[in-house]
This record gives C-alpha cells, sequence and structure tokens, in this order.
C-alpha cells in the first residue's frame, strides 16, 4: 500500500486537517464535478443505512428524502423543525426524528 502514495500526494497535505474533520472528501481532488457523487451518498444513506437501523415506513423514507431536500436548498436561518413540518407537511416530532436519523 505504501507504494501507492507518491510525493503529489504531500502538495495536499494543508487539507488534511480539514479531512480528519469532515470537511474535504478524498475524490473532491481528483473529481471536478462532486454534486452528483453527493447525491448518490445521500441517496444511499437515506434509502439503505437509515431504514437499516430504524423502523420506518416507506413513506417516512420518501419524507426523509424529501426534508434532506428542502434542507439543501434552504439558507441555514430558515431551517428549524418548524420550517420542516410546515414544508414537507409533517409533525415537529417526525421533523425532529428525521434530522436525528440524519445526523
Amino acid at each position: 500500500m505504501a507504494d501507492r502514495w507518491q510525493a503529489v500526494h504531500l502538495q495536499y497535505q494543508y487539507l488534511f486537517e480539514g479531512y480528519l474533520s469532515g470537511r474535504l472528501f478524498p475524490f473532491s481532488l481528483e473529481e471536478p464535478d462532486t454534486g452528483q457523487i453527493f447525491r448518490n451518498i445521500g441517496k444511499k444513506v437515506v434509502q439503505k443505512d437509515i431504514p437499516m437501523v430504524s423502523n420506518l415506513r416507506f413513506e417516512d423514507i420518501e419524507l426523509i428524502e424529501k426534508t434532506l431536500s428542502f434542507i439543501g436548498k434552504t439558507e441555514v436561518d430558515g431551517i428549524n423543525y418548524s420550517s420542516i413540518s410546515r414544508n414537507i407537511g409533517i409533525t415537529k416530532y417526525k421533523a425532529e426524528l428525521y434530522i436525528r436519523l440524519l445526523q
């Protein structure tokens, strides 16, 4: 495995701390358009990972997808349980549950 690393990799050393804290993904160094990759990651988390750790109905999975989409399109100041509840058409309790699962 050591033979996979080359001197050119050291030029990205300044990004390593950000990577460790979750602000950088290794594929973003080589992939010019990471949007589709992130959509695929989100889809896998919502459709496969969350159902494995929770007891949800199929409609809940669709609502979690809508919640994630709403969060992605909304300014930070406009995101809270009430706004999610109102825009997705769910209770505040469900909004809080969905956010916990997404975390």
